[in-house]
């Protein structure tokens, strides 16, 4: 528990957001709006009349529980570390279960799934550790030109950020850095693709305004961000803390100059305030590739 939120216990995953019923809740919304940005869950032609489709680190299982339901004659499989997903009340063909991305190899057979998905792993992964997850997913997608692999990753960096907010994503860069997350990985889905083995490599991006200027997507997309920041806040303020020890710095003298819980709300007030003047948004990457 951090600042009442519930965490990864596990200090080896670098997963920076909570796994608890608020995340869930958030997660849910942020769905719904990538898939109106998209037009779609699926970018690539599969096959949906039968077969397996794999999710790996699926939440709350949303993306598992609405395919499931429009494709009953395909069956989805969930994977996540934490069991945020549904126990009890699911779809026929809606199977979940718990295991690590980072492990040597996930528990699934090589050469079988129609589609292997991944999105909004950017927290959850070191930038070393990209190489290895990605090659093991494409272990998993069926051979053959018959298989695909899709992965999206919200860009962190808003575009057209206002003064306030440039401050607040330095900090948060920061905070990136002190897990190895690498925050530049959304804009190099494809190459990870490439890099992996797979062909017909394509890259989409999407622009989602955040805030009132946008309309009813931009104030739904900001209340999404407006929730991750909030879950964000005691990482990033402990992370700031641990940045200045390792400078060198005596906390006794700067504390006085680093961010209290107090100072993070008036900044993030700011930050949201000026969304509109500067007209900001979100970049949202996904990118697919066919398994020869």
């Amino acid at each position: 528990m951090l600042g009442g939120r519930e965490y990864y216990p596990d200090k080896t995953l670098p997963y920076l957001l909570p796994c608890d019923e608020q995340e869930s809740e958030r997660l849910l919304l942020e769905h719904y709006v990538i898939r109106y940005a998209f037009g779609s869950n699926i970018i690539p032609p599969i096959d949906m009349t039968g077969g397996k489709i794999l999710d790996c680190g699926c939440g709350p299982g949303t993306w598992v529980m609405e395919m499931s339901t429009d494709h009953p004659d395909v069956e989805f499989y969930g994977f996540d570390v934490s069991p945020m997903f549904p126990s009890a009340i699911h779809p026929r063909n809606a199977h979940f279960s718990i295991g690590n991305l980072l492990d040597p190899e996930i528990p699934f057979d090589s050469d079988t799934y129609v589609l292997v998905h991944q999105r909004n792993m950017l927290l959850g992964l070191t930038h070393d550790a990209w190489p290895g997850v990605v090659q093991d997913l494409f272990r998993c997608v069926l051979p053959g030109g018959q298989g695909w692999l899709q992965l999206s990753e919200v860009d962190p960096i808003w575009a057209r950020p206002g003064p306030v907010s440039r401050s607040f994503l330095k900090m948060l860069n920061e905070t990136a850095q002190t897990r190895s997350v690498d925050v530049l990985m959304p804009q190099r889905l494809d190459q990870v693709l490439k890099d992996v083995g797979c062909e017909n490599v394509k890259m989409m991006v999407v622009e989602i305004p955040i805030g009132p200027w946008g309309g009813k997507i931009g104030v739904l997309w900001r209340d999404v961000l407006k929730a991750e920041m909030e879950a964000l806040k005691p990482i990033v303020l402990q992370a700031e803390m641990e940045i200045a020890i390792a400078k060198g710095q005596d906390i006794a003298v700067c504390g006085a100059e680093m961010k209290t819980s107090e100072e993070w709300d008036d900044m993030m007030g700011q930050v949201w305030a000026e969304m509109d003047q500067y007209r900001t948004y979100s970049r949202v990457y996904l990118a697919y590739g066919q398994k020869p």
